[in-house]
């Protein structure tokens, strides 16, 4: 009984989660969008605010509702009062929003304060089709393609991220590229303007022309050696890997409270937009986590 509208707790519980959301996107927006974005061209014509259109889509995030047609149904239902746009002019209004939720996202990650000097780096797939599809799949022909993931074992079709986090979980940038590409190509952009110096990443980031270019910007780079290198057990220091392993950790409670390694949408801009708000999300709760 839960499950249905009829049950006024379950009803109750989404309305006071709505309108904590909408309080901290406020927040967000009038303290961290800059106003060349908050003042965009005949934006006081619009019948419904930014702050809304985020604050609907970040709800449809966090209770991983999967289906935009039935939560376009589920929400008037518990906001009879409240104006929501057609579903099509949604989708348009919250890509125009890309800029604005990267520019929150970025300004507040410019006053987080790193409890430690480190940061790690690692990557995840986002599939979007089933792998039995790669060969078939037409969805992002020409931008996607076919890699391998050496953790799940498995060929897929799709995109990969690559991520930089504090060893306490707030993500500081990520970077999104072909399937194929290998992380290393991408480690020197994925720590641009990194405040940690000493930056964790597994073997596959193992490489002295690597280390060598990390050194010159400043970073310090540590791996992991593979077992047959010289003095790999004097290197390959447990505690450091151990603090390496968070981020998989991380990738997990993404994958599972977003099904961030998963595509549901079909455009482009729809992909970065939910991946922004994804991140932004988590960084939210690395806030309310700490201030407790």
């Amino acid at each position: 009984m839960s499950d249905t509208l009829k049950f006024k707790h379950y009803r109750h519980n989404l309305q006071v989660k709505f309108h904590s959301i909408r309080k901290i996107v406020r927040f967000l927006y009038d303290n961290y969008c800059p106003n060349n974005l908050k003042n965009r061209k005949n934006i006081s014509l619009s019948k419904v605010s930014d702050i809304d259109i985020i604050s609907e889509y970040f709800l449809m995030l966090l209770i991983r509702q999967k289906s935009q047609r039935f939560f376009f149904k589920l929400f008037p239902v518990l906001f009879p009062r409240r104006t929501m746009l057609e579903r099509s002019r949604f989708n348009r209004r919250l890509n125009q929003l890309l800029p604005v939720i990267n520019a929150i996202r970025v300004n507040l990650t410019k006053h987080v304060i790193i409890p430690d000097d480190t940061a790690i780096i690692d990557s995840f797939p986002v599939l979007v089709c089933n792998p039995i599809r790669n060969f078939r799949a037409k969805l992002f022909k020409g931008v996607a393609n076919i890699g391998f993931n050496a953790t799940k074992n498995i060929s897929f079709y799709g995109f990969k991220v690559h991520m930089c986090t504090t060893t306490s979980g707030y993500i500081l940038n990520y970077v999104v590229t072909e399937a194929s590409v290998h992380d290393a190509k991408v480690a020197e952009t994925l720590i641009d303007k990194c405040p940690a110096s000493k930056i964790l990443a597994d073997v596959g980031y193992v490489g002295q022309k690597l280390q060598d270019n990390f050194a010159q910007k400043g970073y310090q780079l540590w791996t992991p050696y593979r077992s047959n290198m010289k003095k790999a057990k004097e290197h390959n220091k447990s505690s450091l890997k151990k603090i390496r392993r968070r981020i998989e950790t991380y990738f997990w409670i993404l994958n599972n409270k977003f099904e961030i390694e998963y595509n549901t949408v079909h455009t482009l801009t729809g992909f970065q937009v939910r991946l922004e708000a994804i991140c932004l999300l988590q960084n939210l709760e690395f806030f309310v986590l700490n201030s407790n």
